[in-house]
């Protein structure tokens, strides 16, 4: 008796293109990513050892669940960022399926998706790494799913999306931005018009406004079952209330012609080929006199809008790691262009050198950060000598530790607009860092103490305090050893 084919099998056998975009992308991470692959260092956010709470208060509860029961917490070097860059690759396979590409525009969109490297911005958060990446895959596969406009799909795609959501908010736009460049490609081609667009579109809107819906409502239960605040993550940054809706639209576009244009965050200069990628696809559709140009010029306008949607949303400007959808419309915007272009050996070079690029500069932002380990090394090292030297009666268990104010140390490595990249803890003034990083590097065992609620009992001696490394910069106050910094 034979055996049938698997389903799944058939399923991949009848599109080679996700295992090209598979292979493609993850060789194209090696590259770009291999220097932090085989240099860990303790970074932003890696200092904790239990997130399970804070993630929660931050509306991440599937992060949460994940980290508690699935993957390592806090994190796990060299393993977390490969399962994360595994997830990105599997997301990128899955967009060249949902784009409808050949294997060779599949290759040049998985290098090119690579070679723009915002994504080495939330990477640096290692203690997201896992879910980060599966939150990306999951993201791309409901935008697969909703291209398939059946019932079933749309319903999938937003218990997928409540997903997403409860793992990292900004990727909740993700889909809808893979949904908006399949339009633009077959408007391209021909096969989409503003019916089409609309009727998309607000199916896609309205599934996501359900899927925010039910993830705040099951957010809501979950904080309240955890006894944490139920205050919104984003509610810090929107600026409506504040700036009012001239300003608060003044203030998002700042930011996006900064980030896009003159000022864009190190290793991002390159997204500027996504703008003339767009001017080349109106151009070439202008010379073929399509009847679709009003529509393309459309599409490539929200397109290039959509990166930035929760900056509307906001009024206002994000980290870097926010930007999740970047590298999708910059590889999809300049694999539409290669399609106007014949030659083979022009695309591989192109794509080729920006991700050259690419490597260049993420090596060097995460060598910024493996300096500003070897200096908080360095410092917490110094610091715990002057401890003890000083005070020689220092016990862990009695005597509790608070840091006051922050040291202005030189990183040269540091790049201009680098978000959080080579930025030493004991530069940041949150002394609550500062220990979590002397205790988590293995250097002492010390216990934090939260000095604002007695500062105005030690107003005076804080206030004569040296500060360090001045041997008067070290003092103990009612068993609280004090470490002033810097007034």
């Amino acid at each position: 008796m034979m055996n049938s084919e698997p389903g799944i099998d058939i399923f991949f056998r009848k599109n080679p293109t996700i295992f090209y975009g598979f292979i493609a992308s993850f060789v194209s991470c090696l590259i770009v990513y291999g220097y932090e692959l085989t240099h860990f260092t303790v970074s932003i956010d890696e200092d904790t050892s239990d997130n399970f709470i804070h993630m929660i208060d931050l509306g991440r509860w599937s992060h949460a669940f994940l980290k508690q029961y699935i993957f390592p917490e806090p994190w796990s070097p060299f393993s977390s960022m490969i399962i994360a860059l595994f997830g990105i690759c599997a997301a990128i396979a899955t967009c060249c399926y949902a784009l409808d590409f050949d294997k060779k525009n599949s290759l040049y969109f998985s290098i090119l998706f690579i070679a723009l490297p915002q994504f080495a911005y939330q990477l640096q958060f290692s203690n997201q790494d896992e879910t980060f990446g599966l939150a990306v895959f999951l993201a791309a596969i409901s935008g697969a799913l909703a291209l398939k406009q059946r019932a079933i799909f749309f319903v999938a795609f937003i218990i997928i999306n409540v997903i997403v959501l409860s793992i990292y908010q900004s990727l909740i736009f993700f889909s809808a931005t893979l949904i908006t460049i399949k339009l633009l490609i077959d408007a391209c081609n021909n096969n989409c018009s503003f019916k089409n667009w609309l009727y998309l579109s607000l199916k896609t809107t309205f599934c996501l406004c359900v899927s925010v819906a039910i993830y705040l409502f099951l957010t809501s239960k979950i904080k309240s079952h955890y006894g944490v605040s139920s205050a919104s993550y984003f509610s810090g940054l929107i600026t409506w209330s504040s700036l009012g809706f001239i300003g608060g639209m003044k203030n998002a576009f700042s930011f996006m012609y900064d980030r896009s244009g003159p000022y864009p965050l190190y290793g991002l200069a390159t997204y500027t080929f996504t703008y003339l990628a767009a001017a080349m696809i109106i151009l070439a559709n202008v010379f073929k006199k399509n009847i679709n140009l009003l529509l393309i010029i459309f599409l490539l306008v929200i397109s290039l809008l959509m990166p930035f949607i929760l900056n509307v949303a906001i009024g206002g400007g994000t980290p870097g790691r926010t930007l999740s959808q970047l590298p999708l419309v910059f590889s999809s915007l300049i694999v539409i262009w290669f399609s106007y272009i014949k030659s083979n050996v022009m695309k591989g070079f192109i794509s080729l050198c920006l991700l050259l690029t690419a490597c260049t500069t993420v090596s060097q932002l995460f060598y910024s950060d493996y300096i500003s380990d070897k200096q908080n090394e360095m410092l917490a090292r110094r610091i715990m000598h002057d401890i003890y030297t000083t005070h020689p009666e220092f016990n862990n268990e009695k005597n509790k530790v608070s840091f006051i104010g922050k040291l202005n140390t030189q990183n040269p490595w540091k790049k201009f607009n680098s978000d959080d990249f080579g930025v030493s803890f004991f530069e940041r003034g949150d002394s609550a860092r500062m220990i979590n990083y002397i205790n988590m590097s293995g250097i002492s065992n010390i216990n934090a103490i939260h000095i604002n609620p007695l500062e105005d009992k030690y107003k005076n001696q804080l206030s004569s305090m040296q500060s360090w490394p001045n041997s008067e910069s070290i003092k103990m106050l009612d068993n609280n050893l004090i470490i002033k910094l810097s007034d």
